[in-house]
């Protein structure tokens, strides 16, 4: 029988970008281990954007229902009682599962604009605990992009033939595709884990031990959706042999993109070394980047970067590039490097020229 819980934290639709940042790190504290973990998480903060509503989650295996600890974020204190929202016996330990709203600390963050949170453990008991999940979901709130969010966190344990089916609501941005994250532990490399969603066999995960993210993309998005996850029978014997699943996260976003584009390459009838080469870039899209760059590539090597304006819809720009290399007939790329919100795109160009 499906041991333990999952519960919907978050049902939502926003004007703008979600990012979830995972780890599945398997640190141990306590007993003669150290009596504190420290956990980084980059996050990276877009600029122009609002940081809306944070959700920080943790998993732990505990050596039992009440112990005594102390959590940070930031360096913020989040607690000193260890009171999981969802908590399920097995043979040899506890796994547990806790759900904080970390808002107000993220918040904080937008004026330094800095780029790294830190995740503070403190356990300093007899006993071992492992921490096997640290993850952080935060919307970023903007008018280029829109996105439907529902997150589904908890502490379920599978025994090998066990099966268990997940319901998530969810607001629908119909005709859009999706992205289906689930993070799980497996318990050895011999276990098999078959994923459906809405009754589509989605991936069949083996050859894994230990903690996991795995994001696929689904199309049937519907208001409520099934997720099955089921731990396979198989022939051989492991233990410990619970699956224990943690999160998982649906997600639909439309970004309004930035499409920068190499509109014309201007050459020299002869080149020589420190001639330039003039490139007209322009945006094709529906927004500016945040940030962008053009690169000149020569057999993987980058000879020269340059940072490009953040050019409207429709804007172009002229960009003269210094050829600093010696004599001889190239194969040059040029790169176009662009970022909005969370995403980061780039567009090549190859260009041949002969230096005399």
């Amino acid at each position: 029988m499906v041991k333990g819980d999952m519960k919907q934290y978050i049902l939502d639709t926003i004007n703008g970008d979600v990012v979830y940042i995972s780890r599945t790190p398997n640190i141990k504290i306590g007993g003669l281990s150290s009596s504190k973990a420290f956990i980084p998480l980059e996050l990276r903060i877009p600029e122009g954007v609002k940081i809306g509503r944070s959700v920080l989650e943790i998993a732990l295996k505990v050596p039992r229902e009440n112990i005594t600890w102390r959590l940070k974020l930031n360096g913020v204190p989040i607690t000193r009682e260890f009171k999981p929202n969802d908590i399920v016996e097995l043979k040899n330990f506890y796994f547990a599962k806790l759900v904080y709203d970390v808002t107000p600390i993220i918040k904080s963050m937008e004026d330094k604009r800095r780029n790294r949170c830190s995740v503070l453990m403190k356990y300093e008991g007899s006993e071992e605990l492992f921490i096997s999940h640290v993850a952080l979901l935060t919307a970023f709130e903007t008018e280029d992009a829109k996105s439907s969010v529902s997150m589904v966190s908890g502490a379920l344990a599978l025994e090998p033939g066990e099966t268990a089916n997940i319901s998530i609501k969810h607001k629908p941005d119909v005709g859009l595709s999706g992205e289906l994250k689930t993070v799980f532990i497996s318990p050895s490399t011999q276990a098999r884990i078959s994923i459906r969603f809405n009754g589509e066999h989605l991936y069949l995960v083996e050859g894994i031990v230990g903690g996991d993210e795995l994001t696929l993309k689904v199309s049937n998005v519907n208001e409520v959706n099934n997720v099955e996850i089921k731990h396979l029978d198989t022939p051989t014997l492991y233990y410990p042999k619970e699956l224990l699943l943690s999160s998982i996260l649906l997600l639909q976003t439309h970004i309004k993109m930035p499409k920068l584009e190499v509109k014309d390459i201007i050459l020299p009838e002869k080149i020589s070394r420190g001639d330039k080469i003039k490139a007209i870039i322009v945006n094709n899209g529906e927004s500016k980047p945040d940030k962008a760059l053009v690169t000149l590539i020569h057999l993987g090597t980058t000879v020269y970067q340059e940072k490009l304006p953040a050019l409207n819809p429709g804007e172009e720009t002229v960009i003269e590039i210094p050829v600093n290399i010696p004599r001889g007939e190239y194969s040059l790329i040029l790169r176009i490097i662009w970022r909005k919100l969370t995403k980061t795109y780039f567009v090549d160009k190859r260009i041949n020229v002969n230096v005399l």
